[in-house]
């Protein structure tokens, strides 16, 4: 029976005439109604596949991170050496430095 047949209170013998030409409703069939199609073998064997996959995407991506996180410290460490280089460049001559060139100058001129 459907949901509201099976709600609806029993039709009185009166009147019955004008319902004799309708058409029955016919009742669904206990398979078909039933919820335990859910549980089948190939459905089950269905989300495991779905399971399998979904843990496979999350040991990749768990991967991945690790992957990104060395990359990372390897730009942060090499950006590192080169801001130390191009400082070391980039900075003045030490008093020393002028002293010693000067007096090679002086040195050359002699």
């Amino acid at each position: 029976m459907t949901h509201i047949a099976g709600n609806t209170p029993p039709t009185s013998p009166i009147g019955q005439e004008e319902h004799e030409n309708e058409v029955p409703i016919l009742e669904a069939s206990p398979d078909i109604s039933d919820s335990s199609h859910h549980k089948t073998p190939s459905h089950m064997r269905g989300w495991k596949i779905v399971r399998a996959n979904r843990a496979q995407v999350y040991r990749d991506l768990a991967e991945y991170h690790l992957k990104l996180e060395h990359a990372l410290r390897k730009v942060e460490k090499y950006k590192k050496r080169y801001q130390n280089l191009s400082e070391k460049v980039k900075t003045s001559e030490s008093p020393k430095m002028k002293l010693m060139q000067q007096m090679q100058l002086k040195l050359k001129a002699l």
